[in-house]
């Protein structure tokens, strides 16, 4: 969801529209900006680091402060889909607290987004090993398993973040949960339907020792901008590399 938190956060989902009009002359001024601002950004790190006989409290408050700033402005970019950019800014943040599972969360929805959906997922996992009780985390790689045509893992997901968060994961209840075990049924029922062909065709009746039934395999395969899935039937499995 997009907006402001009661702490006065910006806050990144792409769960919701996003207001792209309202928030992309407020992102074109910060990328405009971004090349003076990491010159800054270097030499208050810089400064930062001669720093060293001062209190590990105030060093640790500075980065947190640093860090929180790099996550609003990639909230920004983010929700005026500038999402390569957004990716940028959070990987700077994680620099200064690499163990912020909302960082890695926000880093996973940018690469969703912009496609990229393998390093969707490692960005989530990264988020559910920061923190494994907070339910976003496994609802986003959930998300970015089912992207991925892992629907069996996708599930696994989605059932750990309503087991954490049952009130406030009806999202994962109403929609996520009973699509991926949707798509689990119809691939289960393809892959059944291409054993039974195999079976049935010449090339199984020819065979002195039948396949168990079960050896087609789900495949994904990428059709324009989407991952899909489709079953291999053991005759392609069994054919020769090159023929």
């Amino acid at each position: 969801m997009s907006g402001k938190r009661a702490d006065g956060a910006l806050a990144f989902g792409w769960k919701t529209k996003r207001r792209r009009v309202a928030q992309t002359a407020l992102a074109d001024e910060l990328a405009a900006s971004i090349e003076e601002e990491e010159e800054r950004e270097k030499s208050a790190l810089d400064e930062w680091m001669r720093r060293q006989a001062a209190s590990s409290v105030l060093q640790l408050e500075d980065a947190a402060g640093l860090s929180a700033r790099r996550k609003d402005e990639g909230c920004v970019l983010a929700t005026a889909g500038r999402f390569r950019e957004a990716i940028a800014r959070f990987q700077t943040a994680l620099e200064l607290t690499p163990d912020s599972a909302v960082l890695h969360e926000l880093q996973a929805q940018c690469y969703m987004e912009a496609g990229d959906t393998y390093a969707a997922i490692q960005a989530a996992e990264c988020a559910v090993r920061c923190d494994a009780k907070w339910a976003e985390g496994h609802q986003t790689l959930g998300r970015a398993q089912m992207n991925f045509g892992e629907v069996e893992l996708a599930i696994a997901s989605f059932e750990a973040a309503l087991q954490l968060d049952p009130e406030g994961m009806a999202a994962v209840r109403d929609d996520d949960l009973p699509g991926a075990r949707q798509l689990l049924a119809r691939k289960r029922a393809m892959m059944a339907q291409a054993d039974a062909q195999y079976l049935a065709g010449p090339l199984a009746q020819d065979r002195a020792e039948l396949p168990p039934p079960g050896l087609s395999q789900a495949v994904r395969h990428v059709i324009g901008d989407s991952i899909c899935l489709s079953a291999l039937p053991p005759s392609d499995l069994m054919r020769p590399y090159g023929s």
